[in-house]
């Protein structure tokens, strides 16, 4: 069996681990919105506004789960997945990432999957993501695993 095949399952993260990883996410998603090309005013107003909708102080809101995603025993991931403020059926991947040892070795289509489910369980109609432009090969497990782009944010530097 590859290891792309082997079973993954979900688990909640610990209010230590989740606190630590919200801190380690925030910084992230600021640095990929400036590499994208968003001011520094611009990057940290998105980071606030997500906080403001999706946290109330160190506790994701009612709906937001925040998972790491497990290979039999082993830690391979982490999954932020939830309702969106608009609506208790659609539902939003905020964040998926495979640890960088086990990146190119199949487990993003599986976890996709297992995003899937537990958001169909739990009463979604539809799963929807944002992905950097950039992002070749997460656009492309995206769009090979029945994603649609919805729509197309484009920009050209005047500079």
């Amino acid at each position: 069996m590859s290891e792309g095949n082997a079973s993954i399952h979900l688990r909640e993260k610990s209010v230590e681990d989740r606190n630590r990883w919200h801190e380690v996410e925030r910084e992230r998603y600021r640095s990929e919105l400036l590499e994208a090309g968003n001011s520094l005013q611009a990057a940290q107003a998105n980071v606030d506004r997500n906080d403001a909708q999706l946290w109330v102080g160190d506790e994701p809101v009612k709906g937001q789960y925040i998972f790491d995603v497990i290979r039999g025993d082993e830690k391979i991931g982490t999954l932020w997945l939830g309702t969106t403020p608009v609506s208790d059926s659609e539902w939003w991947i905020y964040d998926i990432e495979i640890d960088e040892e086990f990146r190119g070795t199949g487990l993003g289509r599986p976890t996709l999957h297992a995003a899937e489910e537990f958001a169909r369980g739990n009463g979604a109609t539809q799963l929807g993501l944002n992905v950097f432009g950039s992002n070749a090969v997460a656009r492309h497990l995206y769009e090979t695993s029945g994603f649609h782009v919805k729509n197309v944010l484009m920009s050209k530097d005047l500079a």
